[in-house]
């Protein structure tokens, strides 16, 4: 039997865990905001995710951001963000502005991901760099 003292502590612990997890609820779906670059040589650029306020809530939104777009032809750099697989933005072909991407809703049920692609001739050189899968 817990005495009188140790079950106001426990009430205590209990209530203070729950205050954290209350105050920090972002942990359960903000797993990897940040910035990552992608990309190499004439051909660079960062993944962006930033928590937005996205219909009453914060979620997760991803940018590519081109950083270096300066392959000339007959080279080319190819920027995407790519969503559960499919496409859903692309600054080429061309090699379009260099301007950073749309900001792309990123919560639940999407899976995305930002590339850079170069090419020569328009053929693809290698495989695309992309950052992390969010």
């Amino acid at each position: 039997m817990l005495s009188a003292r140790s079950t106001r502590m426990l009430a205590v612990a209990t209530l203070s865990l729950g205050a954290a997890l209350a105050l920090n609820p972002s942990q359960a779906f903000a797993a990897s905001e940040g910035n990552y670059s992608i990309g190499s040589g004439s051909c660079t650029a960062i993944e962006k995710i930033e928590l937005h306020w996205v219909n009453g809530a914060y979620h997760d939104e991803m940018a590519n951001d081109p950083t270096q777009n300066s392959a000339s032809d007959p080279y080319w750099c190819r920027f995407t963000v790519i969503d559960n697989g499919t496409t859903i933005w692309s600054s080429a072909p061309p090699t379009g502005s260099g301007a950073q991407s749309p900001w792309f809703y990123d919560g639940p049920g999407h899976s995305m991901k930002a590339c850079v692609q170069r090419y020569y001739n328009g053929t693809p050189q290698g495989s695309p760099s992309c950052g992390p899968l969010n």
